[in-house]
This record gives C-alpha cells, structure tokens and sequence, in this order.
C-alpha cells in the first residue's frame, strides 16, 4: 500500500510508539509495576489492532476507490475525509449506506444550494428537528424503506409545518372531519371508515413499500382508524412518496407534484395549466430543502444520488458489510486506547513528580 495511502494507519503506528516510549520512561524512572504492566498491555493490543486493520484498509480502500469513481470524487481525497469523520459513522447500523452519504457531503460540501432552495428553512433548523426524538424516528423509517429524509421533512414543512397534532381528529366548522390528516396529510378519502362496506374496503388496496431492513415488502391497510398514529402516518406518507418517485422516474418535481395532486391531477396540471392542487406546492417544498442533493435506496444493492443543481444522476454499488463493522469497532477501540494510554502518561508523570519531590 502506498504511503500517501495510509492517513488512518499512520495513527496506529505513532500510538504504538508513544507506547513503547511510555514503557522505556516508566522503567527508567521506577514507576510503580502497574503502569509498566498497563504499558505492555496496551502495546499488545495495539498491535493486534494494527494487524485487524491492515487488513480492514484494503477493503475499505477498494471500497471508497469504487464509489470515488461513481460518485466522480478524487479516491485519495475521499479516504482523507473518511478518516477525519469516521467518528460520526458511531452509531451506524449499516456502514457502507451511511459511508455513501458522508462520501456524499464530501462531494457537495461546498456546492451553493440552488435558487429557491433553502430560503424558509434552514441546515441547522434541520438538524435541530432530526435531533428529536420524532426526528430520529422518522430518519429510521426513511433508513428502511430508502428515503431521503431531507425531501420527506422538507415536504412536511409545507403539509404541516412538523406539526402532526395540530392535523389530528380536527374538524371543519360544519363539525367535519378535515379532508387531510397528521404530519404527511393523508387525504382521508383514500381511506375507509368504520362504516365502510366490504365492497369498499375491497377497493381500498393497503399501501405497501419494500423494507430494506427486512428484505420484504411491508402493507398498511387503509383504515382511516391508523391515521391519527404518528409512526403509522410517517410511513403511509414515506410510501405514499415512494410510489410517486417510482412513477415519475425519481423527477423530483413530478413526483411532487403527483404526491399534492395524484398522477392524473398532476399531467393535467404540467400538460394544460389545470390546478387541482397547490400550483407552487414544488417551489414551496423546494423552498425547504436544506442541501443541493438528494439520496435514495432505489434497489438492495444500489443507492442513487441526485444533484439538485443540475438534475444529474449518480448510482452507487452498497457493497456486503463484510468487515467494515469490524473496522470501525477496532478503530474506535484505538482511539479509545490512546485516550487511556495519555491518561496513564499523565498519571505517571504526576507519580514521578511526588518521587522526585519526596527524594529532595
């Protein structure tokens, strides 16, 4: 492996120095049994861990080379900022799709969002609400069923402002239900009551969306009782935007358009000019969008990266975890070992202080 290669080596290799060094100054210095022990312990395990990750580069390596040239970035630069933000893949429970995405802020990180983008809401206001805890839970149901969940919160801005409370079991002034209901504002005509008859609830096929957490295909039956349900709405909306995404072709615009209007309501709109919808319901959702590109798992294999800017497309390969859990897990258990290792460092100049004092 190249030298220029080995940003995220490097580190093993001056924590296994700093080790050995720490281990020469406790024994010339008469330092107490335990810090040498803690020493050799620490040596032994970071030389284990340079071993794992050796083998874990070259993988990852290979990996990141692959989605530099999907994703039409320089490799060596990629890796670069891998090894500079591997700590915010923590809590990832699916390293290569989340590597995507960082690979993917990378890309874009200094494009200028598009005009008319952005200017109602804004990057930290989103992050702000992803670190909810509704947030999070609706970034997990757009993990499963492969939305963007920059595209989904920006839509429910314009639907609800966020708000899912506010749009249940309300009613009109004549003592109507209201027409749309929760976060995604589900239209309650394309669903069935309690009164419904079977003939109608026959008509009614339940919304479905693939899992890619469980490799199936996922129902909700349209039962206007599930609506007020907050999770149950989230993911009749996520499916809902998933359908019109596959009908338009991931075209951004179309598939809003027939999320607000329906597909027939939304070719009459963009092929005659007749509104059965918001005519600015795109502009509006646009207008939330707080990064200049969208992600979408479009197949169990495949993840596909649209740039806003320009419309272009980009498909990137998710590769089997293989080891890449093992890497992180072994990268963090270094980083962790060196933060112990400085500790004891301390701790044993601190006892060679007292010695040295006490001899005086």
């Amino acid at each position: 492996m190249k030298r220029k290669h080995l940003r995220l080596l490097s580190a093993i290799l001056c924590g296994a120095g700093v080790t050995s060094a720490t281990l020469v100054h406790a024994e010339e210095n008469n330092y107490d049994s335990y810090f040498v022990d803690s020493a050799i312990e620490q040596g032994q395990l970071l030389q284990e861990m340079l071993s794992t990750l050796k083998a874990n580069y070259m993988t990852l390596e290979t990996y990141v080379s692959m989605l530099s040239g999907q994703l039409e970035i320089d490799p060596e630069e990629a890796m670069h900022y891998i090894s500079e933000h591997i700590s915010t893949l923590k809590d990832s429970d699916h390293f290569t799709k989340d590597l995507i995405i960082l690979l993917c802020q990378y890309k874009f990180q200094n494009t200028e969002l598009p005009q008319g983008m952005g200017t109602n809401w804004s990057l930290e206001g989103y992050q702000n609400y992803l670190n909810t805890e509704e947030g999070q839970r609706q970034l997990q149901y757009c993990k499963m069923y492969g939305m963007d969940p920059h595209l989904l919160f920006a839509l429910e801005k314009v639907e609800s402002n966020l708000d899912h409370e506010r749009y249940v079991g309300t009613y009109d002034d004549y003592g109507n239900y209201l027409y749309a209901v929760g976060i995604t504002q589900q239209e309650r005509s394309n669903f069935y009551n309690e009164n419904a008859t079977e003939e109608e609830i026959a008509s009614k096929k339940p919304r479905t969306g693939y899992n890619y957490q469980t490799s199936q295909i996922d129902s909700i039956p349209l039962n206007e009782d599930l609506l007020d349900d907050f999770d149950t709405n989230v993911r009749l909306g996520i499916m809902e935007l998933n359908n019109a995404l596959n009908i338009s072709d991931y075209d951004i615009s179309y598939a809003l358009d027939i999320y607000n209007k329906g597909k027939v309501g939304a070719d009459r709109f963009r092929n005659d000019g007749i509104v059965s919808g918001n005519p600015n319901y795109v502009s509006d959702v646009y207008e939330n969008l707080v990064v200049p590109y969208l992600t979408f798992q479009t197949d169990s294999d495949k993840i596909t990266v649209i740039d806003m800017t320009n419309g272009k497309r980009y498909q990137c390969i998710i590769y089997p975890e293989i080891s890449f859990d093992e890497f992180y897990e072994q990268y963090i258990l270094f980083t962790n070992s060196l933060q112990q290792m400085e500790s004891d460092e301390m701790t044993m100049s601190v006892q060679a202080g007292k010695v040295y004092q006490k001899r005086r």
